[in-house]
């Protein structure tokens, strides 16, 4: 096929203006591979973002975008655009890497593809919605549009071997949902960049890192101290804090805290967490906690130990 492909179009705009669909693969690849790093499985991430969208690379999916470019810039009306069809660019790319990758590597790849825009499919049913199902899809009875040059992929990803333990099945479908967020993610937010940029635009915040938190947070921290008064209660406070901050350099696992109210868990539990997650390199510090009422004064805490930070550096999500 010698035509220029592409991934999207853009409204109202010719080819010149519409993304590319090389562009698309390799800006989602990017993302994904970042995104997936976090859990040491940058590979994977790389994989299906150069892989998900390969069934654009069809005559017939190239044909839909230039027709439905057509439709929307002669103002068509609804009920005429429906009439355009959807064409299948997922099963392209699910076959594709489970062939190329084999038996459970390309399973979990041909999961996550075949499911970036439905959600992950099942392997197989017995109910009137079988055809859908990953099995059938990934059958040579299921007609899907094809590629002729599928080799938008240059050079395949070497995948280390799995190693899961005694529990297999949960980890094997565990992973597959991690590994599926990151292409999820990283597919919307590439759309988004090139669809809408305004929006896109608003992503884009320099948010603080956990250096500058817990320096924040440690100033705000030693201003208390300095400040109160030579109490038992501030006496105890302050070995809670010390045992905090001794306990930041052990081995990531389980910690308990358990102090009475008014012992400076919040705040102690908070140096704890910004120490250990520097000591760890980690990302970020991510607090659960039950019931609304107690989100509210938490959140309200943090934010006056962190002062200015906590405008980008604090998220606060809950139902309220």
């Amino acid at each position: 096929m010698d035509r220029t492909l592409y991934a999207h179009t853009r409204p109202n705009a010719g080819p010149e203006q519409w993304e590319r669909l090389e562009h698309h693969l390799h800006t989602v690849e990017q993302k994904a591979a970042a995104f997936a790093a976090a859990f040491k499985a940058a590979e994977w991430g790389a994989a299906l973002g150069a892989c998900h969208d390969l069934g654009k690379a069809s005559e017939e999916f190239q044909n839909y975008l230039s027709t439905s470019a057509a439709a929307e810039a002669e103002n068509a009306a609804e009920e005429d655009s429906k009439t355009l069809g959807r064409v299948d660019h997922s099963t392209f790319g699910a076959r594709y890497t489970a062939k190329k990758f084999g038996n459970v590597i390309g399973d979990i790849l041909a999961y996550c593809i075949a499911g970036h825009h439905a959600g992950l499919p099942d392997w197989s049913s017995e109910e009137d919605g079988a055809r859908a199902t990953l099995q059938h899809r990934l059958s040579d009875d299921y007609i899907t549009p094809s590629v002729a040059d599928p080799e938008l992929v240059k050079n395949a990803p070497a995948f280390p071997k799995l190693a899961f333990g005694a529990d297999r099945d949960f980890s094997v479908a565990f992973f597959t949902r991690m590994v599926f967020s990151t292409l999820i993610d990283a597919d919307r937010i590439c759309t988004e960049e090139f669809a809408s940029p305004e929006q896109a635009q608003e992503r884009r915040v320099d948010r603080p890192d956990l250096r500058s938190l817990h320096a924040a947070v440690n100033g705000f921290m030693q201003a208390l101290q300095q400040d109160a008064k030579d109490t038992p209660v501030n006496e105890q406070r302050r070995k809670v804090l010390d045992a905090c901050v001794a306990a930041a350099d052990r081995d990531p696992g389980f910690f308990s805290l358990q102090v009475p109210t008014g012992g400076g868990k919040t705040l102690s539990s908070l140096q704890f967490a910004l120490e250990h997650a520097l000591h760890k390199q980690k990302r970020r510090v991510i607090v659960a906690i039950p019931f609304t009422s107690i989100i509210d004064q938490t959140a309200a805490v943090y934010r006056r130990a962190l002062g200015d930070l906590a405008i980008n550096g604090l998220i606060e999500h809950h139902t309220n």
